[in-house]
């Protein structure tokens, strides 16, 4: 099992410009930023955040490197909640068929698009994030 995985699980649905904010994450504050990025992105009207905190139990007595490790987890929840909410916005990427993860600035594009050109533009518009260090793309085209 890869200890380096994400801590954060922040689902994102977009209707008419309101982005609903579901799942866990560490902290009031990492709720906060969240919901903060969400608002900060072109379309956004709304944000239901419905983000639940869930203090996991070694939090308490953590050394200076595993705070480096809880700033690459808010970043890497960042670069998943920008990408996704990019691709909802864009009516030229199916974002409901893709699945974004984000492990130490390294994105992960899985899913289903309905062309080549569909499948670059989900990639170029991760690529394009802040933060982002490589875009490993797993889409699968599909053809009616």
């Amino acid at each position: 099992m890869n200890t380096n995985l994400n801590n954060f699980d922040i689902n994102t649905d977009v209707k008419n410009g309101k982005v609903v904010l579901t799942g866990k994450v560490d902290s009031e504050i990492d709720k906060e930023l969240a919901e903060e990025l969400v608002l900060s992105l072109d379309g956004v009207s709304d944000v239901d955040n419905s983000l639940t905190v869930v203090k996991s139990m070694d939090t308490k007595d953590k050394s200076n490197d595993m705070m480096d490790d809880d700033d690459n987890d808010l970043t890497d929840a960042k670069i998943t909640t920008v990408i996704t909410t990019r691709f909802l916005f864009d009516s030229e990427v199916g974002g409901t068929d893709i699945d974004v993860d984000t492990d130490n600035g390294i994105v992960t594009l899985n899913g289903t698009v309905e062309s080549e050109a569909e499948k670059q533009l989900a990639v170029e518009i991760a690529k394009n994030a802040e933060d982002v260090r490589d875009v490993v793309d797993e889409l699968t085209i599909i053809t009616e």
